[in-house]
């Protein structure tokens, strides 16, 4: 009968592993409600809407816009699932 495929043949294997794994990882999407990025972006603009309609100005729009990106470039490193749109 001989050895399994795996056995007979380790790199093909773990090749057919990975491509299984990033598959499974673009299958494996996470909805839009539970991006921490999407909340962050919306808290950030209903913010800047009370600022202006209050037009108290804590920060300025630079370092606010400053602020954001930084949170936003964090969010994006530690980030593990893609956000599916369907």
């Amino acid at each position: 009968m001989g050895l399994p495929f795996w056995l007979r043949h380790p790199r093909r294997a773990w090749r057919i592993v990975r491509a299984t794994r990033a598959i499974q990882g673009e299958l494996m999407m996470k909805s839009p409600w539970r991006s921490r990025t999407l909340w962050v972006n919306v808290l950030a603009l209903a913010a800047m809407a009370v600022e202006r309609y209050y037009g108290s100005n804590l920060l300025d729009a630079d370092t606010q816009t400053a602020m954001l990106a930084v949170i936003n470039v964090v969010l994006r490193l530690v980030t593990r699932q893609p956000v599916g749109l369907v």
